[in-house]
């Protein structure tokens, strides 16, 4: 016969009283494999994602403008795509939202492109919070290019050394697109007023 519960043991079971369970799932955050190399973060997600995937990159490279008639604005400056990969003849550039959709970004954007797919390259310009939510291998896969083989060797010694030393190589301005995003989220940002108010109801 089994035995009766003692009062105390009916007080706790009544306390103690099943409740649905509930759980939350968190977002794993993203770790920069690459902390000393500078840049944003979609910039450092599409680098981490081109190391991993071996495909050889120049990092924050210059791309010189040799068409005069292209545009007056292409002749008085050069390009600094964030990622060249050369053997795919691909172009990656992350878009920041602010300043990319500023009037001269705009016109800019767009002799760059000119430039790039004259010259045979796919451009590929990704918003970078799409690059920050879908991560660096989303980003990359963006391309057409980059999933077949690849267009061309290498034909630069420099590019061949850095190929066969590290996979990659990073060019001369290096750090500049997170200056520039720097710059832009200051000229945004609203400062408080620092006029006199009166107090309310006088």
């Amino acid at each position: 016969m089994p035995r009766r519960a003692t009062r105390s043991q009916i007080s706790v079971r009544r306390k103690r009283r099943p409740e649905p369970a509930k759980f939350r799932l968190h977002k794993a955050e993203w770790v920069d494999p690459f902390p000393l190399a500078l840049g944003t973060s979609p910039e450092k997600r599409i680098f981490a994602e081109l190391v991993r995937r071996r495909i050889y990159f120049i990092f924050q490279g210059d791309w010189p403008v040799a068409d005069r008639n292209i545009s007056v604005l292409a002749q008085a400056r050069f390009f600094k795509p964030d990622f060249i990969v050369p053997e795919w003849k691909v172009i990656y550039d992350p878009f920041s939202e602010f300043h990319h959709t500023q009037p001269d970004a705009l016109k800019s954007d767009f002799y760059k492109q000119q430039d790039y797919e004259g010259k045979g390259y796919e451009f590929v310009h990704s918003w970078s919070l799409d690059v920050d939510e879908k991560g660096g291998h989303w980003a990359v896969d963006q391309s057409v290019r980059i999933h077949g083989a690849p267009l061309q060797p290498l034909k630069d010694a420099e590019d061949i050394y850095w190929k066969r030393v590290q996979g990659y190589r990073i060019g001369p301005n290096v750090g500049l697109g997170a200056s520039s995003v720097g710059i832009a989220n200051k000229r945004r940002k609203r400062y408080p007023s620092l006029a006199l108010g009166t107090p309310r109801g006088r």
